[in-house]
């Protein structure tokens, strides 16, 4: 890891796997659905590597954002 962005998408992913296992009921629909919302952090680290910070901000926010709703629906 040599960036920032590399340790925010990082710690992003780690707050969903988190959310995974302390606020869901641990089923594969939940499961699924937080990997979803995962996809956008990769996204997100090569465009912020690339330069590319309101877009890296933007996909950061709707992975967050997706991750909170499915959290909120269990």
């Amino acid at each position: 890891m040599t960036s920032i962005f590399d340790f925010v998408t990082v710690a992003c992913f780690l707050a969903v796997v988190g959310a995974f296992v302390f606020l869901t009921e641990r089923d594969k629909k939940s499961l699924g659905r937080l990997m979803v919302a995962a996809i956008p952090f990769a996204a997100a680290n090569q465009l912020g590597n690339r330069g590319r910070v309101f877009s890296r901000s933007l996909l950061i926010g709707a992975g967050l954002g997706y991750a909170a709703l499915v959290v909120a629906r269990k």
